[in-house]
Formats: structure tokens, C-alpha cells, sequence
């Protein structure tokens, strides 16, 4: 009887307050967003390069644990990816508890945790936890990543 209430309230409470359509926009907003994020992530596992210039930004910056130093600029960037994937092999990857915070209706900041490992030619197997976070703004309709910056738990 309890729960035949519950449900009853919740049916009631739902449709007396329904989605606005600034929340559901917004959603889907998030859902382009992190759409274009799990296309990042799949060409840079394939070191796809027509993917990556489709994504980056001319003037993308880029921090990765993997160097001291910052990458500037789609060409780097894009060449950089295309080298990891050439060098790795048996490569998992996986986004963990992806947020996606609006700056404003054309700026998305993207923050995840990364679980990946991967086989190097040698056959040395590695694994690494990461922490993610990525910037992305909407260009004519389509978002671009202008910033990302990795660390290593």
C-alpha cells in the first residue's frame, strides 16, 4: 500500500512540475558535449589524426603527465596522440564519473577519471590512473577542445 502511494505522489509531483526546458536543453547540451568527449577519447586510443583535427581547436594547449612541458596547437597535439597509439598496443581505456559543468551555453568544462592500460612493444604491460579535465567551446555548432590537463593519481 506504501508504495502504490509513493508511486501515486511521484506520477503527481511530475507532472504538476515537469522539466523545464532550460533543464532539458541543457542536458542535452551535456550530452553533445560528452558525446564529443567519447570521440576524443577513441580516435586518441587510434591515434585517428582526421578525428583529432576535427576536435581540437587551432589553438588547443594541452598538459600531460607524460611531459614537463605544455603542448600548443592542433599540429602538436594531434601529432603527439598519433605517435602514443603507434607506440602502444592492447590499449583499455576507461571514462569514470564524467561531469560536465556550462560555463555558459557555449563553454563546457569536462572532468573525469581515466583507468587505461596498455601493452608496449616490448610487451611490458602499463596501467595508470588518471584525473581529467577539459575545456570545450561551441563553434558554429560544433565543440572544440581549446584545453586539456591530465595528471596521475
Amino acid at each position: 500500500m506504501k508504495k502504490a502511494c509513493f508511486v501515486s505522489l511521484l506520477a503527481l509531483l511530475i507532472a504538476l512540475f515537469p522539466l523545464s526546458p532550460a533543464l532539458t536543453a541543457d542536458n542535452d547540451v551535456r550530452r553533445d558535449v560528452l558525446a564529443v568527449v567519447r570521440q576524443f577519447q577513441n580516435a586518441g586510443v587510434r591515434g585517428d589524426a582526421a578525428v583529432l583535427e576535427q576536435i581540437f581547436d587551432a589553438n588547443v594547449t594541452h598538459f600531460h603527465p607524460g611531459s614537463p612541458y605544455r603542448f600548443v596547437g592542433k599540429d602538436r597535439l594531434v601529432r603527439e596522440f598519433v605517435s602514443a597509439a603507434a607506440s602502444h598496443q592492447d590499449t583499455h581505456f576507461e571514462m569514470i564519473d564524467p561531469q560536465v559543468q556550462m560555463a555558459d551555453q557555449n563553454v563546457a568544462v569536462v572532468t573525469y577519471y581515466i583507468d587505461e592500460s596498455w601493452m608496449q612493444k616490448n610487451g611490458t604491460r602499463i596501467s595508470a590512473e588518471e584525473k581529467a579535465t577539459e575545456v570545450y567551446v561551441n563553434h558554429s555548432g560544433r565543440w572544440l577542445m581549446i584545453h586539456g590537463h591530465y595528471s596521475i593519481e
